[in-house]
């Protein structure tokens, strides 16, 4: 939460939502698990300017898809220039009709950041991990969980169809929201080249740029040999296809 929100309160947040505007840029970030995007909407939510909801639409629950967008795009106060959630290619979890993505795609209002991740063998990893654990953010301070105690064994035929759908989501988003303004972000990029990243997003959102703040730390900085139990079983059945460049880091 940015310093203005943090001071202001979240009741009087609240209350000036209702007394507020909409005259702020909709947007939403769409990516997949373990792709960054905890990280991106820390970083989102450290701007005075900008307000990114979680996972609102992992789920629906009986709300219907345009109700719950309704919420979401809001009034909201006076200060908020951009305003948006995150989702994933699979949501909701809870639906298997396409009305909340027709709705989307239909609006061309919606400005969309397109999270990805080059190593999406990292994400497969990642998501693994977490899984076992039950632990899919890890602030600065923790206790860091020792890489043995980590460590995952791949179905290789489910991680490869897991790469190949990963992608085809990818390039379905593309191809989907076409007509919108879109801004492709990758998590190496905001993490390595940070200044330059983060300047991009400010000016898509059109909002002043501030150096972006987050108490989260990476959970997973081990290389993926230290990773994978099975990792010369990955390797040899990575040779020569698309996916062996992921190993080499």
């Amino acid at each position: 939460m940015s310093a203005l929100r943090h001071r202001i309160g979240r009741t009087a947040h609240q209350f000036l939502s209702l007394v507020g505007q909409r005259n702020y840029k909709p947007f939403f970030v769409l990516s997949r698990s373990r792709s960054g995007s905890n990280l991106l909407v820390d970083f989102l939510n450290s701007h005075h300017g900008i307000y990114c909801e979680s996972e609102r639409f992992a789920k629906l629950g009986d709300t219907p898809a345009q109700a719950r967008l309704d919420e979401v795009y809001g009034r909201e106060p006076f200060y908020i220039r951009a305003k948006g959630f995150k989702i994933f290619y699979y949501h909701p979890l809870d639906r298997k009709d396409t009305s909340l993505w027709q709705l989307l795609i239909n609006n061309h209002a919606i400005a969309v950041i397109h999270l990805k991740r080059r190593n999406l063998l990292r994400s497969l990893v990642s998501r693994q991990i977490a899984e076992r654990q039950q632990i899919w953010a890890t602030s600065t301070g923790g206790e860091p969980i020792l890489a043995v105690d980590k460590r995952v064994t791949l179905d290789v035929r489910k991680t490869i169809q897991d790469l190949s759908r990963t992608r085809h989501w990818e390039k379905l988003a593309e191809r989907q929201f076409r007509q919108h303004e879109i801004l492709t972000l990758y998590y190496e990029d905001l993490v390595k080249h940070t200044d330059n990243s983060w300047r991009q997003v400010t000016r898509f959102l059109g909002v002043p740029y501030k150096h972006p703040q987050t108490t989260l730390r990476k959970q997973n900085p081990e290389s993926l040999r230290e990773l994978i139990r099975n990792y010369d079983e990955i390797q040899l059945a990575f040779r020569g296809t698309e996916w062996e460049a992921m190993l080499e880091e």
